[in-house]
């Protein structure tokens, strides 16, 4: 979401809410949704909550709840489904020496592995973050309590001098799962292309029909991530792991190297059951964004 966002429908947030069976829970009308703003305590949140269908939802944020530096944390809790808690990234705001400090902040929340928040405060034995792949630096500070089982931590400028992206990985923390975030780290340069698509965006595609696109830069790449969206209320499907690595869903797949970049052809187990949508994060060796 963009800093302070003019358009509501770009300040839409999609919410599934679903029982502990995985069922989804629908007729929810008015559950309680808090908000916290760059890691200050959780309020009420001031945006409407809009009922879609088969468990759906979205949350639309009011303009002030995307006025802040780092990210918008969601918590929302309804009778009958899990808590969620959605944070979401404002404006492009890690940038390569980022100064700061407040824009440096990453969310997290804990759980365990029934879905319930941990509460149990996390410390620096904890959190650890990586620089593209890097060996893990431990973070011995500089976290901070949000509430209901959410914090943030917030990276040392070491941590965001080298352009691509930072993981924060929290683990060992009372109950919960192992927590991880990827965060690029913005630098400077032209960004990747894509292109060739095919079919073209908006012309219907048969189930067995490949998907297929282009993708360069001539700087290089640290990392492409195509993903496909087959549900907005659900997350994408990874296609590949890695750099080159197909899942599952997409074995079928093949990624040919042309000039500067890669030609994908996507082809997935089963056919696409809906129209798919495509989407793609790819890092070039500056630090520039690609989605």
């Amino acid at each position: 979401m963009r800093y302070n966002e003019p358009n509501a429908e770009q300040r839409r947030i999609a919410v599934y809410l679903e029982d502990t069976l995985f069922a989804p829970v629908t007729g929810i009308a008015a559950p309680t949704i808090n908000v916290s703003l760059s890691g200050a305590a959780f309020v009420a949140a001031s945006g409407t909550w809009t009922e879609v269908s088969s468990g759906k939802y979205y949350y639309e944020a009011t303009q002030a709840e995307s006025v802040t530096d780092s990210f918008l944390m969601v918590h929302v809790v309804a009778a009958g489904a899990k808590i969620v808690v959605i944070p979401e990234d404002i404006g492009n705001r890690i940038r390569l020496n980022e100064p700061t400090a407040s824009k440096r902040r990453l969310p997290v929340y804990l759980e365990d592995s029934a879905g319930a928040a941990v509460l149990t405060a996390i410390g620096g034995s904890n959190v650890f973050y990586t620089k593209n792949g890097a060996a893990d630096v431990a973070i011995p500070s500089a976290f901070g309590a949000i509430g209901l089982g959410a914090s943030y931590v917030e990276l040392p400028a070491a941590a965001v001098d080298v352009a691509g992206f930072t993981a924060l990985s929290v683990t060992g923390v009372g109950t919960s799962i192992p927590y991880i975030w990827a965060q690029p780290i913005l630098g400077v340069g032209s960004p990747p292309v894509v292109s060739n698509v095919s079919p073209p965006s908006g012309q219907p595609i048969l189930p067995d029909t490949p998907l297929q696109f282009d993708i360069t830069d001539a700087d290089g790449f640290v990392l492409i991530i195509p993903m496909i969206m087959l549900d907005p209320y659900r997350l994408p499907e990874p296609v590949t792991d890695n750099l080159t690595a197909f899942t599952p869903l997409y074995v079928a797949s093949t990624r040919v190297a042309i000039t500067d970049g890669f030609r994908y052809t996507l082809r997935r187990k089963g056919g696409w059951t809906t129209q798919p949508e495509l989407v793609i994060w790819a890092v070039d060796i500056n630090g520039t964004i690609y989605t």
